[in-house]
């Protein structure tokens, strides 16, 4: 009932011209996602497979692995469209694209083509090649006929995109930070003594503080960190620890793969176990680091600007014995926030290398995965 019925709404669709795009939903939610029951079924007869050069599309059911979807919009997704994770990522998981065996972290990406063309993010995004100069007659086309078409699904992988690129919410400062309120305006030395005038780049934020100045901790532009508190997050698709000297070759691999993922931020200073420790970072060091890394980021292919990676040196305080407030001099948190990039471009570092990011840690992509996703994205 549920292929019959699918069959005869994409049919309406394409032949009489009719914009009943909202039917098509239920393809992106229930397409492959059962076992098909038919004996007569002629891929169950004979065994198809997409290592045989044929896609499944005619059958709106699956009949082994190779064409078989989880399901990616859980129950959850259905009833409340904002703030509820999809399955599994838009991104084809690196294990498949090097032909290795899936694993653990696999599952969180796409496992097949089927996966891939029919997720929410990806369905209706690319412009049928038959279509453009004929009538396609693949029954479940997982591409775009129309510009009406076209734009309705730009809407909807909006609405979706929304809600799976929102970072995860951070708490408020908990109770050890409670303790702050209690201080005297005028941060103090280990000593208890008054501190000079800041030499940071924020010395507006650090010559004076008090609680309301304190912002959500391990969020973009936060105003300080706190030496050895802990940050309310986990390294994840979106956040990235690392706790040892700023070094841009590292960095521009991180950003490398953070373009090719859906943005983030790269913090260094920050410990495995989400710990503030802080990265040394001379004053004297911090604009002449900014000048290498814009100048490495516009020779990354395509070129990288300013606007779409942005860089925060974060001052870190300390409390002494008197539970007040003291700067650690030349210590940081240096942020990197990079952008989710507004197209499905490929990005290449100024060494002509690619890196993806995949949950928490980044893979240098060899010529034959390079290859296979520009198959895939272009």
């Amino acid at each position: 009932m549920e292929a019959a019925k699918a069959i005869k709404l994409t049919q309406e669709n394409k032949t009489n011209g009719q914009n009943n795009f909202p039917s098509l939903i239920n393809i992106i939610e229930k397409y492959k996602t059962t076992k098909c029951s038919n004996p007569e079924c002629k891929y169950n007869k004979e065994k198809y497979t997409d290592a045989e050069g044929l896609l499944l599309y005619d059958c709106f059911d699956y009949h082994n692995k190779s064409d078989q979807r989880r399901p990616v919009i859980t129950k959850a997704s259905k009833n409340k469209l904002t703030n509820v994770p999809l399955a599994y990522s838009q991104n084809v998981a690196l294990e498949i694209l090097l032909g290795h065996k899936p694993n653990e972290s696999s599952q969180k990406h796409c496992l097949n083509g089927y996966e891939y063309l029919y997720h929410p993010l990806n369905y209706k995004s690319q412009e049928c090649q038959v279509a453009k100069t004929g009538k396609c007659q693949t029954v479940f086309c997982p591409y775009y006929h129309s510009p009406e078409e076209q734009k309705y699904f730009e809407e909807y992988r909006k609405i979706i995109d929304q809600q799976m690129n929102q970072l995860p919410k951070i708490e408020e400062i908990q109770s050890n930070i409670s303790k702050l309120k209690d201080l005297v305006k005028k941060p103090t030395d280990e000593n208890g003594s008054t501190t000079p005038t800041d030499r940071s780049p924020r010395s507006s934020l650090t010559s004076q503080i008090n609680v309301n100045q304190i912002k959500t901790k391990g969020t973009a532009n936060v105003d300080f960190y706190v030496y050895d508190d802990t940050v309310k997050f986990i390294e994840d698709h979106y956040h990235e620890f690392k706790c040892l000297k700023l070094h841009l070759d590292t960095v521009i691999k991180y950003i490398c793969g953070f373009l090719n993922s859906k943005g983030g931020t790269l913090y260094f200073g920050i410990n495995n176990d989400g710990v503030v420790k802080g990265t040394e970072v001379k004053d004297y060091e911090i604009q002449n680091f900014k000048k290498k890394l814009y100048d490495s980021l516009k020779k990354f292919v395509p070129p990288v600007g300013e606007e779409e990676v942005k860089v925060n040196f974060a001052p870190i305080y300390k409390l002494n014995k008197q539970q007040q407030l003291f700067l650690v001099p030349n210590s940081y948190i240096v942020e990197f926030v990079i952008k989710k990039p507004p197209r499905n471009d490929l990005y290449f570092t100024n060494y002509k290398e690619c890196f993806v990011k995949r949950s928490a840690s980044i893979n240098q992509l060899r010529t034959k995965e390079i290859k296979y996703i520009q198959l895939i994205l272009f």
